[in-house]
């Protein structure tokens, strides 16, 4: 598949640092707003008492969590930074089009440049039936939740949220199997408006 020059999200990796033994953690977000307003996974920062987002190499700064709907997994996140490129966001996906995922998987032993995946949609429902979900053929790893699901013109058509454990049938970010992207579509919008994430809406625009 090859790909037209399209407008690419500005993509960057909050690095949050949880209350844990390991201290840190990893995963990927991209500019949503040239206000700083940054969309993650809210799994990403949950329970972080520190976010610190790095662009393009540079030194990392400081975030804050500006609004955070668990019921989706995502979060938003304000930074000191105006963007010069943003998402386009695409609304509807068709089975079995060509996606692809931008990311920064396995920070700090893959390329800290970001790293590109091709693959398509295999089913327009999750884990039972749950239509807020898509799944994808796109290879993920490990702190790849949060980063953008692009078309074949580079619009947005999704966040990365989850892969299946395939020995375990529950959410992981562990082992291979069924990857999870939160859907760019009008009914998905809709019901996040009415399941309690008017706070989130409000900040997010």
């Amino acid at each position: 598949m090859q790909l037209p020059p399209a407008p690419q999200p500005s993509a960057a990796s909050p690095t949050p640092s949880k209350p844990k033994a390991t201290g840190d953690s990893s995963g990927t977000g991209f500019f949503v707003g040239n206000d700083g307003s940054l969309l993650t996974n809210a799994h990403v920062v949950d329970e972080c008492t520190t976010i610190r987002v790095t662009l393009d190499g540079r030194e990392p700064l400081p975030a804050r969590l500006a609004a955070s709907d668990k019921a989706n997994d995502l979060a938003l996140l304000r930074v000191d930074h105006r963007p010069t490129k943003l998402a386009a966001i695409r609304i509807g996906i068709r089975l079995g089009e060509p996606v692809a995922v931008f990311g920064f998987p396995l920070s700090n032993v893959l390329a800290s440049t970001g790293n590109f995946t091709l693959g398509n949609v295999t089913a327009l429902a999750g884990l039972g039936d749950d239509t807020r979900h898509i799944q994808i053929s796109a290879p993920v790893q490990p702190g790849n939740s949060g980063g953008p699901l692009l078309d074949h013109q580079g619009n947005l058509v999704g966040v990365v949220t989850y892969k299946l454990n395939a020995l375990k049938t529950y959410p992981s970010e562990r082992g291979r199997g069924i990857l999870g992207a939160a859907r760019g579509n009008v009914g998905s919008w809709r019901s996040m408006r009415t399941r309690s994430t008017m706070p989130f809406w409000r900040c997010y625009g």
